[in-house]
């Protein structure tokens, strides 16, 4: 008979325990929702700005490929003529 009431008296604890640790999430849920949406906005400008970071690296290699083809034409046109 002991046993059970011990068990009970473990359960009772262990029951307001429970009931104290739900009191804390549930006042921490605003600050918990609060905490996700600045977290999802500063990951989202972090999306947007490697997006347009990745285009301008895309652009200056385009550029760059662009002038690099017109100078070794360029240079291609003086050796063929000073081979001439």
């Amino acid at each position: 008979m002991l046993n059970y009431g011990l068990a009970a008296a473990q359960i009772g604890a262990a029951a307001d325990r429970l009931n104290a640790l739900l009191t804390a999430v549930n006042q921490s849920a605003p600050e918990l929702a609060q905490w996700s949406r600045s977290a999802a906005g500063q990951a989202h400008e972090v999306v947007n700005q490697a997006f347009r970071d990745g285009l301008i690296l895309i652009l200056v290699l385009l550029a760059g490929a662009v002038l690099v083809a017109l100078l070794y034409r360029v240079l291609a046109n003086r050796w063929t003529k000073d081979r001439k």
